[in-house]
């Protein structure tokens, strides 16, 4: 299954905004994404019911809720909460939790529940708040793909991969070091095929030698 990573955008350290303070992501969301983490989504149900019923909490309670819901690939639910949380959204929401939900709504829509156009624009909305979510990158270029556009494909992994994070994920960059390599060659530019593999060839032995 291509799902990754839904903890990994939400970050408790959050970057001031271009619109000033972000609001801070509240306490009670810690210990609820560790049990989610833990694979206990019968033992926040309630919680996350009684949260989302409070003005003050619903945003962060939908989202942690849809990511339940993913995980049990109940989708259309998913997608339901997440549309929700976007209606309500506050300007001062933090960026990273903004950036995963259009991330995430872009993912469900291309695979379970819309359309490869709905999911680019998710995927676009995203990046307008954070240009360097590589999540959003790697995955709006099979979107790209999935519609015959390899050179918007080729474009997107790439720089995903001058954004990846360090240690993050270092399968899931080879593989979609492997799908640019690809669309590179099928757009007859494998030159810089080739100079993807040798760069990429040269970072990991780089990573495996601790330098």
């Amino acid at each position: 299954m291509l799902f990754v990573g839904l903890g990994l955008a939400f970050c408790g350290a959050c970057s001031p905004s271009a619109r000033g303070v972000e609001r801070p992501v509240p306490e009670w969301t810690y210990p609820l994404r560790v049990t989610i983490g833990a694979g206990e989504f019968e033992a926040v149900d309630a919680e996350l019911e009684r949260r989302a019923a409070l003005p003050a909490d619903e945003y962060f309670a939908l989202c942690l809720r849809a990511e339940v819901r993913v995980k049990l690939e109940r989708y259309d639910e998913a997608a339901a909460d997440l549309r929700r949380a976007l209606e309500q959204e506050r300007p001062d929401a933090p960026s990273a939790w903004r950036a995963w939900l259009r991330y995430e709504l872009g993912f469900l829509t291309f695979h379970f529940v819309g359309t490869p156009q709905e999911a680019l624009e998710h995927y676009g909305a995203a990046l307008a708040i954070d240009p360097r979510h590589f999540k959003s990158l790697e995955h709006r270029g099979f979107v790209h793909a999935e519609l015959g556009d390899f050179a918007a494909a080729a474009a997107d992994w790439r720089q995903a991969l001058e954004c990846w994070p360090a240690q993050i994920e270092p399968s899931e960059r080879v593989w979609v070091t492997e799908w640019l390599v690809v669309a590179l060659h099928s757009l007859g530019r494998s030159e810089e095929a080739e100079s993807v593999e040798r760069d990429e060839s040269a970072r990991r032995a780089g990573a495996d030698s601790g330098g």
